[in-house]
């Protein structure tokens, strides 16, 4: 819905109206640019140039707010470009046509950088979540819960991964990105029509619990457990430390003794337990290649990400992205340290890791999306991504 496309309402009425498109231009524009934690009625009303009273009128609060935006601004725009980003990878079209359709989410507009921030805030946020699963979670699952399962294998990993360049998308360069090898590497892989086969039942044991975060500190280490913990099940401006400093068996003083501010924190957190996570990661996908290939152990490992009990740990990676679009220095130091992890790779595995940008953008969308992709369909996990990861670990992704 854009502007006024009803027929004029008399008086009073048609003021509502005009109102509410101000407000949710105003909304749209602040989510995007500032993020969840601005999207306020006194924020929206002063960006709007109406009084907070007028906004109050017609959403009472942020999750009404952050609702009206998705339903009135950012759901049709980004069923629309999803859509045209499968039709792209799945129909026979130019590879012009192609890369286009991935630029248009790895470039998002307005309404889908709005669209990615309350993406995120639905882990925690129910009237958001359940305005998303009743418009876009309703379409996916119908696209992927029918009975052809290498078909809607191939869909969830073409869907999860336009999810992510559209999240990717605010990475710096990103905008520049040739996305023509990369378009073309996943059509022909979906176009392949390779059956499922039948995945290991392996299980990651660095998904399963608490990381040692600080082995050398018990009590520091309970004290990043505990903001993890909270921060995925509230989200950064839901999480209380109160909370925090009670399951960590700590003082509020205590905590704030260690750490300036709860940003510190979780940023302590999330640094100490994404360079143990990834790894453990990277020792779990290689005993799983050595017996079983690398493109099953990639399947084997994005279903063992998928998995139910996992929520708040895909919050939390979900949360940080978030929060990097809010902080430059946030955004700086995930780049720098996204930059020394393909150093790494680079270094250690030339065979499966290609030195280019758009590969590497390429594995940094993919690897969002397939975090975000159950909010959206909880089944996901269910999925044969195989269908999709063997073939393109042949063509070097």
């Amino acid at each position: 819905m854009t502007g006024l496309d009803t027929a004029p309402l008399p008086g009073r009425q048609t003021r509502a109206v005009r109102n509410d498109e101000r407000i949710l231009d105003a909304a749209t524009r602040l989510t995007a640019e500032e993020g969840w934690a601005v999207l306020v009625p006194s924020r929206v009303a002063a960006a709007s140039g109406l009084s907070r009273s007028t906004v109050q009128e017609r959403f009472a609060d942020r999750s009404s707010l952050g609702a009206a935006v998705w339903e009135r601004r950012c759901g049709r725009p980004i069923q629309l470009v999803l859509a045209d980003a499968i039709a792209a990878l799945t129909t026979d079209v130019t590879p012009q046509s192609r890369a286009s359709s991935i630029a248009a989410l790895a470039g998002p507009s307005i309404e889908l950088q709005a669209a990615s921030e309350l993406l995120i805030t639905a882990h925690y946020d129910a009237t958001v979540r359940d305005s998303i699963i009743r418009t876009l979670g309703a379409i996916i699952t119908g696209l992927l819960g029918g009975r052809n399962r290498a078909r809607s294998g191939r869909t969830a990993y073409l869907l999860a991964f336009a999810l992510g360049a559209m999240l990717a998308g605010r990475r710096t360069g990103a905008e520049s990105i040739n996305w023509t090898p990369i378009s073309e590497a996943l059509a022909d892989a979906a176009a392949e029509g390779r059956a499922p086969g039948s995945l290991p039942k392996a299980t990651a044991p660095h998904f399963t619990g608490d990381l040692d975060l600080a082995p050398d500190d018990p009590p520091l280490n309970a004290l990043l457990n505990a903001a993890l913990r909270e921060i995925g099940s509230h989200g950064f401006e839901g999480a209380s430390v109160d909370r925090i400093a009670r399951a960590s068996h700590h003082t509020k003083g205590l905590v704030f003794s260690r750490f300036p501010s709860k940003l510190e924190l979780f940023l302590e957190a999330t640094r100490r337990q994404q360079s143990l996570a990834f790894a453990a990661n990277e020792g779990f996908m290689q005993d799983v290649t050595d017996t079983y290939g690398r493109g099953v152990a990639e399947a084997v490992t994005i279903r063992e990400i998928q998995r139910p009990h996992l929520d708040y740990s895909r919050a939390i990676a979900m949360e940080q992205l978030r929060l990097t679009w809010h902080y430059p220095e946030l955004k700086a130091a995930q780049e720098a340290d996204l930059d020394a992890v393909v150093e790494q790779l680079a270094a250690t595995d030339d065979s499966h890791f290609a030195h280019s940008a758009a590969v590497v953008q390429f594995a940094f969308a993919a690897g969002l999306g397939m975090a975000l992709l159950p909010l959206l369909y909880p089944n996901a996990y269910r999925l044969p991504y195989d269908v999709m990861t063997i073939p393109l670990v042949d063509m070097g992704l």
